[in-house]
């Protein structure tokens, strides 16, 4: 068991120093029980007209997301954007290759309406940040479907 533990303590520090993205991490059947018992709760999510080019694929949408994620008295805030090709109205397939995210707050403590509505005032200078790490436009001004709040 003490070995479970100073697996999933490495992967941690990994994510913490950001030398790779959380989804490319390799994880242990270790993460995956973690991982199982974390609530992750949408807090918005809203597509966007976008532009970029990854992996040799035009994508010409982009999901932006903030995300919650809390177990045992900690919580973290992410601002992700995942671009995809987008190649008709009804094509909203997001891509998993096209992915950056920005952690706003990581720590202890509980859901916060008044942190989130903080860092809903600011999710499009967050979110340009990540689109920018893929090269990447968001077009604010040309929504493609309403914002969802959860």
């Amino acid at each position: 068991m003490r070995e479970q533990e100073q697996q999933w303590e490495l992967l941690h520090e990994l994510r913490e120093k950001k030398d790779l993205s959380w989804q490319q991490k390799q994880c242990t059947g270790l993460c995956k029980e973690r991982t199982k018992h974390m609530k992750v709760i949408d807090v918005y999510k809203q597509y966007f007209s976008a532009e970029c080019e990854f992996n040799g694929v035009k994508r010409r949408a982009a999901v932006v997301t903030l995300t919650a994620t809390s177990d045992a008295g900690t919580i973290a805030y992410e601002v992700g954007v995942s671009f995809f090709p987008h190649r008709d109205e009804e094509d909203y397939a997001v891509s998993y290759d096209a992915v950056s995210q920005e952690e706003l707050f990581s720590g202890k403590g509980r859901r916060s309406k008044k942190r989130e509505k903080e860092y809903l005032a600011n999710i499009r200078t967050e979110a340009d940040k990540a689109a920018e790490k893929l090269g990447g436009k968001i077009f604010w001004d040309k929504p493609l479907r309403d914002a969802q709040f959860g």
